[in-house]
């Protein structure tokens, strides 16, 4: 199997661990399936829109699970009912909480609850982190994680 990925910067080789940097329209045009993980900001809302959609290989499944807002809704329900895409699983979505019944009840769309972070492992794991996160916000006046947005605020 092959394993391509597009960044804004490629990664080191050594990170690449044999997957291939290639360009975005080279992805698009390439993958079986593409696979959203990015986060969402100014810069990647809609960042799959009408024409990442007809970029797409014509067997191409879309992955959404990285932010509702990454994928344009409305432009996805289109792809989907014209076949320019053969179907999505998604577990996040544009406007969250409001999900269009179109996506949801659509034969080629997969719609899960966003739920991730459910298992007891992660929820633990979690939860010790926030308290050690605490604890040294407490003992050294530095937080040992800030959302880079806020860095400077504690």
């Amino acid at each position: 199997m092959t394993i391509q990925y597009h960044n804004r910067n490629r990664r080191p080789e050594d990170l690449e661990q044999g997957a291939k940097y290639v360009s975005r329209a080279e992805l698009l045009a390439t993958l079986d399936v593409v696979s959203l993980n990015l986060p969402l900001n100014v810069h990647t809302k809609h960042t799959m829109s009408n024409p990442e959609f007809k970029a797409m290989n014509k067997w191409a499944i879309l992955i959404n699970t990285a932010r509702g807002a990454v994928v344009d809704g409305p432009a996805l329900i289109a792809a989907l009912e014209s076949g320019e895409i053969p179907g999505a699983g998604l577990d996040v979505y544009d406007n969250e909480p409001t999900i269009p019944a179109q996506l949801l009840q659509h034969p080629r769309a997969v719609c899960l609850p966003h739920i991730g972070t459910l298992s007891y492992e992660t929820q633990k794991e979690r939860d010790a982190f926030s308290i050690r996160n605490q604890k040294t916000g407490l003992s050294t006046g530095n937080l040992g994680n800030v959302v880079p947005e806020q860095k400077g605020l504690w």
